[in-house]
């Protein structure tokens, strides 16, 4: 299609735009009752990556990433995930029911006519790759470098997600993808999820498979053996006690209420319009209200990311470890050490040096792995809950890396298997489920997700190359951060998937890290100031530090708390 359908503020151009079903298409109405914990990310931002690709080279990879290659790989991929072309709704409250007809249940109905399908755009964008995001050399010579301005969001469809305004649901698809051409002849390809549908792990699960499926198309070889699990009442079964009961168990209650968790209500200070199936939400206290003081949600957000070379992370981690008079029955992980050095400087950034009043880290934390026996990789869904790591402002911008590595290791902690049950038990009782933001931003909050172990630069169409940036889409919003591999620097066939090298596992920090940072435009520029920001830089005499840390801490263990 040759005429534009509508343009961006770039000028970006959409010449198509069309829905996707599997090839062969289910025929048979199947509705699936989402899990409790999906349920609870209904009011969270979408969960969305954009895949920059330079300009293929040659006529194979060229047709790759063409978006009609795309569009009929897609069609086949959606053969083994028939539900994602079916409607995110709300479950019919029954007042008597079991957990899955409480208020504020979800629901995904799929393999009937009305089903909404997979958005699939095509557009074009009159700039080259380039001239928005540098070749990594750039990136990681400079240590960080100014995302701000990143057009995600004409990369992304802008067709609204279902109950986006807890309403609004039909014919609307949970997922969206866009195929985007430039000048140059590169492309992105931008994928977005309605969040109870899916978390990072769910994004990078479902983005390999169809890559890997137009990568054998292309080929002509055998379709790769596709196995997602898409049961997700699985992680429901995990909950202690009778989740089905008339009344929530004190005992559990209490357990899961003492876990370290902001517990903020929506609807405490404005009450949207509630659709009839969530009445029985208003009729429930449920928290505090949003501490919106904090926040100045109208000052401009600066975009970053900051780079970590493997020497630096490896330094943090040792300036982490506790004194060997310490006791201690845990393990400070290099993660935390990350996470303790980066909330430092945005603490200080943020002039709260002098302040005795609290200041948190929200971690998302991820359930697969909490629950016994642990869900597989390829469960599918949004599993993931928030915690809260709190300190005072002059603590956790002064106290040292070690404390600070342990206050965030030591809370972690906490949500172990059995407090996770009573957790889930808890969640599936909780008629104010959908009123609860269990984190905050702004001045006092730092909310973090870590995208680790995804392998978002294997995913590879068939161009045989990396793409040139894996962009995960934050909200700009004023303390939220994601954390994340940083591109290969070796050349190794993407694709692959298996992350070794001659026969050894990479660690995850062996690349350097990047750590991608949303914060109050003036409170950024104070951090890359800060002369801490490069603490652990590699010395002027110290050009083979890098791998003389890596080899050093090769064999230490190393927890990362399965943040998505």
């Amino acid at each position: 299609m040759s005429n534009a359908l509508g343009t961006g503020c770039l000028g970006l151009s959409i010449l198509s735009q069309s829905r996707i079903f599997p090839k062969q298409r289910a025929t048979q109405r199947t509705c699936v009752s989402l899990s409790v914990a999906d349920s609870s990310v209904v009011r969270f931002s979408t969960a969305a990556a954009v895949w920059y690709l330079d300009a293929p080279e040659g006529v194979q990879a060229t047709k790759a990433v063409s978006p009609d290659q795309l569009r009929s790989s897609l069609e086949r991929t959606l053969i083994d995930y028939p539900q994602w072309v079916g409607q995110l709704h709300w479950a019919t409250h029954v007042p008597d029911g079991d957990h899955t007809q409480r208020a504020g249940r979800l629901c995904l109905t799929y393999g009937t006519p009305q089903d909404p399908g997979v958005a699939f755009n095509v557009a074009e964008l009159p700039v080259t790759i380039a001239a928005l995001v540098p070749p990594v050399s750039e990136r990681v010579q400079g240590g960080f470098w100014d995302a701000t301005q990143l057009p995600s969001g004409e990369l992304l469809p802008s067709t609204p997600l279902p109950l986006h305004d807890l309403e609004e649901h039909v014919g609307l698809p949970g997922l969206m993808i866009q195929v985007t051409k430039f000048a140059c002849g590169g492309v992105a390809v931008a994928v977005k999820f309605a969040h109870p549908l899916a978390d990072a792990q769910t994004v990078a699960r479902f983005t390999h498979d169809w890559a890997a499926t137009n990568r054998a198309m292309v080929l002509g070889v055998p379709l790769p053996v596709l196995q997602p699990v898409f049961e997700p009442q699985n992680l429901d079964r995990m909950a202690a006690g009778d989740i089905d009961a008339a009344h929530v168990d004190p005992g559990l209650l209490k357990k899961s209420r003492a876990l370290p968790r902001h517990r903020y209500d929506w609807w405490a200070t404005s009450t949207p319009h509630i659709p009839e199936s969530l009445k029985a939400a208003t009729e429930v206290s449920a928290a505090e209200p949003m501490p919106w003081s904090e926040w100045n949600v109208q000052a401009p957000v600066s975009h970053y990311i900051i780079h970590f070379t493997a020497g630096e992370i490896q330094r943090m981690w040792k300036a982490a470890q506790p004194a060997a008079s310490a006791q201690t029955v845990y393990v400070v992980s290099r993660h935390d050490a990350l996470l303790a050095h980066v909330w430092t400087l945005v603490n200080r950034a943020r002039g709260l040096a002098e302040d005795d009043h609290p200041v948190h880290l929200n971690v998302t934390l991820g359930l697969r792995s909490r629950v016994s026996p642990p869900l597989p990789d390829s469960f599918l869904g949004s599993p993931i809950i928030l915690g809260r790591v709190s300190m005072s402002g002059r603590d956790a911008s002064s106290e040292s890396p070690s404390g600070i590595a342990a206050r965030i290791r030591s809370t972690v902690n906490l949500f172990d298997t059995e407090a996770i049950a009573a957790l889930l038990h808890d969640m599936a009782h909780d008629l104010a489920l959908v009123r609860l933001w269990n984190a905050f931003l702004g001045q006092r909050n730092f909310l973090v997700t870590s995208w680790m172990h995804l392998g978002l630069y294997d995913v590879d169409f068939g161009t045989h190359s990396r793409a040139r940036y894996v962009e995960a889409v934050m909200p700009s919003c004023d303390g939220c951060v994601q954390v994340m591999e940083a591109v290969p620097a070796r050349e190794e066939h993407p694709g692959a998937g298996d992350n070794k090298e001659g026969g050894r596992r990479k660690r995850w920090y062996e690349d350097g890290v990047d750590v991608s940072l949303h914060l109050n435009a003036d409170a950024m520029e104070n951090l890359t100031r800060d002369p801490l920001l490069r603490k652990y830089e590699v010395s002027s005499d110290g050009r083979n530090e890098d791998l003389a840390c890596v080899e050093i801490g090769c064999h230490a263990p190393d927890v990362i708390p399965t943040l998505t």
